[in-house]
């Protein structure tokens, strides 16, 4: 058997400093995510988990370390079940899998599944800050939760449409919290300052409210001060009734 994969490497040369990733279906008919990276060639399943295994007969390792845990007496930090370093070996394992087709389907504009790939790291971050035997054991997936809140912010604000700033500003201020109550968990507020995923949020939220368009109801409400500058209180109640129809969602 042939087992050499030069021909397949040359036919899909690396290219430093980019992501090269493509769709194509396997040989059992199931869609498949390829990810190029400098040794080679990642090849995952775009539907559950990227691998295609089924840990203790769940759909991932999270759930099935949830379920686990549920049952677990010993031993205990402040009255949480913990991990073992096996089975954070485990979850770290999970999460570069997760992280890497997340990063492919955002490059292939595919943001639904990028965003919820994201979610699924987010979620193990959280079993880790809860239940790992300690700080360091949990630090190799801890240290990639920046990317994730960043990389969802990313991709669901890609799924919006240019009109949809309140929506985008929510993305934003959840992406903010989560960062916020990260470094207070790992007990570092101070790195706020200086995180540059964060920083990035902190100033595409800013740029986003500066060039928030004006509304309708937002056009009375300078109408209605004008008016009432003016004195013109006939116009003022026309326009405060007009306030009011749009604010119930009336024509």
């Amino acid at each position: 058997m042939r087992r050499d994969l030069s021909s397949l490497l040359d036919s899909w040369p690396f290219t430093p400093g980019s992501v090269n990733a493509r769709r194509l279906k396997g040989r059992d008919g199931q869609p498949k995510l390829q990810l190029r990276v400098d040794l080679g060639v990642l090849q995952m399943n775009a539907v559950g988990r990227p691998d295609g295994k089924q840990p203790l007969g769940h759909p991932t390792w999270v759930d099935a370390l949830k379920d686990r845990l549920e049952t677990r007496m010993q031993p205990v930090r402040d009255g949480f079940p913990l991990l073992t370093n096996d089975e954070c070996l485990k979850l770290h394992q999970e999460a570069i899998q997760y992280h890497h087709r997340a990063i492919a389907f955002f490059h292939l504009k595919d943001m639904a599944p990028a965003a919820a790939d994201c979610s699924h790291n987010l979620a193990l971050c959280d079993l880790l800050h809860d239940h790992a035997p300690s700080r360091e054991v949990a630090w190799p997936s801890l240290q990639l939760e920046p990317q994730h809140i960043l990389l969802r912010a990313k991709s669901r604000a890609a799924l919006l449409q240019p009109d949809q700033l309140p929506d985008l500003l929510q993305v934003l201020d959840e992406a903010v919290g989560l960062f916020d109550r990260m470094f207070q968990r790992i007990g570092r507020p101070e790195w706020a300052e200086v995180s540059p995923e964060l920083l990035f949020i902190k100033g595409w939220r800013a740029q986003a409210e500066a060039h928030r368009p004006v509304s309708e109801i937002d056009q009375l409400g300078h109408q209605l001060a004008d008016a009432i500058h003016r004195e013109d209180y006939e116009q003022a109640a026309r326009l405060r009734d007009q306030i009011k129809r749009l604010g119930n969602g009336e024509p």
